[in-house]
This record gives C-alpha cells, sequence and structure tokens, in this order.
C-alpha cells in the first residue's frame, strides 16, 4: 500500500474495497487474524487480502499465532484474547489509518514496545479533535478526511471493543462518502494537497488558509457567502426579480446555486471565466449547479458575479 496526496482518491476506493472484503469475511463467520499493511495488496482494477494462514472461524479451531503487533487489538495485545470481529474492525481501522493519513494510529507515541501499548489504550492520538501538537506526526492531516471517517476511526481505535463500530457501517460509509461527497484539491499553488468537501470545511486542512467566496450585486453591495444565502428583489432593486430568487450554498470552498423562482428567469453564464463574450443557460428552478470564482449569473436581467 502507498498512499500521498496525488494518490488520495484513489486510496479512497481501495480502502471501500477494503472494507467490502471484510465485511464479507466477516458476514461469513471467518476472521482474518493477521490484518496488515503485507497483506493487503493494490491491483490496478482490484484489492486482495492475502494470507490466511491465521484465520479462524465458527467453530474452527482458534488461530495459530496472535497476528501482526502494530495492527493487534489492546484486548488480544494485552490478554491474548481470541480474534473475533472486534479485533477485525481494530486492525482494518489501523490500515485505513495509514491508507488515507500515511501514517501509523501510533506514530508520535514513542520509539519502545510500551509506548505503542499505551496508545493502543486510547484515545485515537491524531484525532483532530486534539490540540494540533497531538496530530503534528501525520504526514497528512486527519482534518483532510470527511467528518464521518474521522468518527468511525475515533470509536475504531476504543480500547473497549463493543465500542467499535461494526465492519459493515465501515462499508457502508465509505461508499456513501465516495458517492455523495466530492474531492478537492487546495488552490493556493504553494499546497494543492486533496481533501474532502463537507459544509463544516472552511479552510485548507493542510495549509490553513481560510477559503472565502462571496457575490457582488449589481448595488454594489459584497454579500459573503458563508452557509446559505437567499439572494431576490432586495438584492437588486429590481420589480422583474421575485423576493427570493436562487439560494446561494456554500459547501467547503465550493459556491452552489439553485433557482427558485418559477415566475422569472435565472440565466448562468457557462463560459469559460475570464472569456470575452458570456454564454447564458437557463437555470430549471429546483436545480443545484456548481458556480466557479469569477462566474456570472442574472436573475431576469440583473447581474451578480460570485468571487
Amino acid at each position: 500500500l502507498t498512499s500521498s496526496s496525488a494518490r488520495f482518491r484513489s486510496n479512497m476506493i481501495a480502502a471501500t474495497q477494503f472494507a467490502q472484503s471484510m465485511t464479507c469475511l466477516i458476514d461469513k463467520g471467518v476472521c482474518h487474524g493477521d490484518i496488515h499493511t503485507r497483506n493487503v495488496l493494490m491491483a490496478a482494477q482490484a484489492l486482495y487480502v492475502i494470507d490466511y494462514d491465521n484465520a479462524t472461524g465458527a467453530g474452527g479451531p482458534p488461530a495459530p499465532m496472535l497476528g501482526g503487533l502494530n495492527h493487534m487489538a489492546p484486548e488480544r495485545a494485552n490478554n491474548s484474547l481470541p480474534v473475533s470481529p472486534e479485533s477485525e474492525v481494530f486492525a482494518f481501522g489501523c490500515v485505513v489509518h495509514e491508507l488515507l493519513l500515511a501514517t501509523s494510529p501510533f506514530e508520535g507515541a514513542g520509539v519502545t514496545d510500551a509506548d505503542i501499548d499505551r496508545a493502543r489504550q486510547g484515545p485515537w492520538l491524531h484525532d483532530p479533535a486534539k490540540p494540533l501538537v497531538d496530530a503534528k506526526h501525520c504526514r497528512l492531516p486527519p482534518a483532510l478526511l470527511h467528518p464521518k471517517i474521522v468518527e468511525l476511526l475515533r470509536n475504531t481505535l476504543q480500547p473497549d471493543p463493543a465500542r467499535r463500530p461494526a465492519m459493515r457501517v465501515w462499508y457502508s460509509t465509505l461508499r456513501r462518502v465516495l458517492c455523495n461527497d466530492r474531492l478537492a484539491f487546495c488552490a493556493q499553488v504553494n499546497c494543492g494537497k486533496p481533501f474532502m468537501l463537507h459544509h463544516a470545511l472552511k479552510a485548507c486542512p493542510h495549509c490553513g488558509v481560510k477559503v472565502e467566496r462571496k457575490v457582488l450585486t449589481p448595488l454594489g453591495a459584497v454579500i459573503d457567502v458563508d452557509g446559505t444565502v437567499a439572494l431576490g428583489r432586495a438584492h437588486c432593486g429590481s420589480p422583474s426579480v421575485s423576493s427570493h430568487h436562487v439560494t446561494l450554498e456554500r459547501s467547503g470552498p465550493d459556491v452552489w446555486i439553485t433557482a427558485v423562482s418559477t415566475n422569472s428567469p435565472t440565466w448562468v453564464d457557462q463560459a469559460d471565466v475570464g472569456a470575452a463574450n458570456p454564454v447564458w443557460k437557463p437555470l430549471k428552478p429546483g436545480v443545484k449547479q456548481l458556480v466557479k470564482p469569477g462566474c456570472m449569473f442574472l436573475m431576469h436581467d440583473q447581474p451578480f458575479m460570485v468571487e
């Protein structure tokens, strides 16, 4: 497994495939017993979980070995308890942590086995809810992850097996994040790194530069787009514009426009930013469309610009 900013989306897909494979095993009553990065292979179009010589199933003999220490759940490492679906989830979380953040979840705890054992007892060392000093050892900042994935990692790396999520929850969440959320890249020239878009994100998690989005009105006003903004007649003074004509919605660094008025048209410029002439396209009511920085839109005949 490899992890870098350029491969982040590929690694998100790989994590989803990994969760699917582990869900299938656990649903069939099989525990692999030795989940670590060297036993997860990525090919061009597929992911493979290999090396089943430590696997055990319902009613079968116990696993002959403990498994890899750096991916082992605390109840197995400290008490030598048998492998279980909960210990498999812990090992899975360690691999996903390395895959998405290019760092072991125990990185920064210390160099001795005792240091790692203390870190294994939780809480998660690199939790983005902690002060930055506690997450400085991650090669990629945990804040780049979607909040749902952060929450799953936080619960997966718990020392209490009963508090860990089921593997199926991991699979369904990763699928949902991949399908419904988008990957963005920081616009700063010196950064350019990836992160998952979500409504709470207002700054690049890598460089910390705040992403400000504004809309310029025909009256010369500048309106911050922070969350959801309703625009209408009061923002341009034209009686041809509805009182609530469009809605602008902020999602991370992106701004989306939705036409609300059914009595007066909304037009969005489809030309490339900086083009000599606009290419106006009507926006159907209820349809959401991304508007790039520098894009213009018309509420009836009143021009607005998103910056």
